[in-house]
């Protein structure tokens, strides 16, 4: 008799998907720029930054370079996946000429 190798329960939660609204799942490029831009303004407009600044603006680098890398990778698969349906289309009729 053999017996199958499992994984742990105790690891499981960091890898589970998480299903967000579309209405979120759209924002969420907007979301990560917004939080990089108030991060960004707050370490320049905020007085006495001095021990706040470099956190805010590592804070601020790195959400806006999440944002625009999730806009860029959803904008990449959205273009694939429309070039792979006009590649799948049937040509049309009136475009064949006798």
């Amino acid at each position: 008799m053999t017996t199958a190798r499992t994984r742990t329960t105790a690891g499981r939660g960091a890898l589970r998907r998480v299903w967000l609204p579309a209405a979120l799942y759209g924002a969420l490029p907007w979301l990560y720029a917004g939080l990089g831009a108030g991060a960004l303004a707050s370490a320049l407009f905020l007085p006495e930054p001095a021990w706040r600044a470099p956190y805010l603006l590592l804070l601020a680098v790195g959400c806006l370079h999440v944002g625009i890398a999730v806009a860029a990778l959803r904008r990449r698969h959205r273009l694939r996946h429309l070039r792979a349906q006009r590649a799948a289309r049937p040509p049309e009729l009136s475009s064949v000429r006798p």
